[in-house]
């Protein structure tokens, strides 16, 4: 009898923790595609996609006392695009592009300019190794918050299907995170959500934030 009990327990445990998982599923699914989708159509805005760069501003090997941002008309169309792009969607914290150039374009501008080349970024990598898709980085806490953030981004291709540049946006998963974290559940366990290498993104305990999966008691664990 009490074996027979603790089957039903856990049999009834796995049928919640399994229908709570596929709502979770659905809404992280929908949030990043919608992400996504968000920057395919940035990466297809004429303006942006400006073949000619060559005025455009970089901030390779400069320093503060002799760098001049280059803010050429077409610069500032674009800039204008991203920080509108930027306002109406409330989980971007910045987008960006980088040229091959490379010049570098952000949505404001970059108060205390530091040398900077966009080429060697993971975003920009990433992208340019996948041009005919929408890309996304392995989260990562920056230096400026204390919020998780992935960068999703798009290789611009000319028509001979080379590569001269990528458009990207930083997300911040705030509230995504702040969702799973917040999920109850019928027993003394809790929903975590990783990375694909298994390193923690969303859970509770804010200290164990970035470690890995294998270091921890979990019950639930969402991919």
């Amino acid at each position: 009898m009490p074996i027979s009990l603790q089957e039903q327990n856990l049999n009834a445990i796995s049928e919640k923790s399994i229908e709570k998982s596929m709502h979770v599923d659905f809404a992280l699914s929908n949030y990043i595609n919608e992400a996504k989708y968000d920057v395919l159509g940035l990466s297809l805005n004429k303006i942006v996609r400006t073949p000619d760069d060559s005025g455009f501003t970089n901030y390779l090997n400069i320093s503060d006392e002799s760098f001049h941002s280059s803010g050429g008309t077409v610069e500032e169309d674009i800039a204008d695009i991203m920080r509108g792009f930027q306002v109406s969607h409330p989980n971007v914290q910045s987008v960006y592009m980088g040229r091959e150039n490379g010049a570098f374009v952000w949505s404001y501008a970059w108060e205390n300019a530091t040398d900077y080349d966009p080429r060697s970024r993971p975003w920009y990598i990433l992208a340019t190794e996948n041009p005919g898709g929408v890309v996304i980085t392995d989260p990562y806490i920056p230096i400026t918050t204390p919020y998780v953030k992935i960068a999703i981004s798009k290789a611009l291709v000319d028509t001979d299907s080379n590569v001269y540049g990528v458009v990207g946006t930083d997300l911040n998963l705030v509230n995504l995170t702040g969702y799973i974290s917040g999920i109850e559940t019928d027993y003394e366990g809790e929903m975590v959500l990783t990375d694909h290498n298994g390193t923690i993104i969303a859970c509770k305990n804010q200290s164990a934030l970035f470690t890995n999966i294998g270091s921890v008691e979990i019950l639930i664990l969402v991919i």
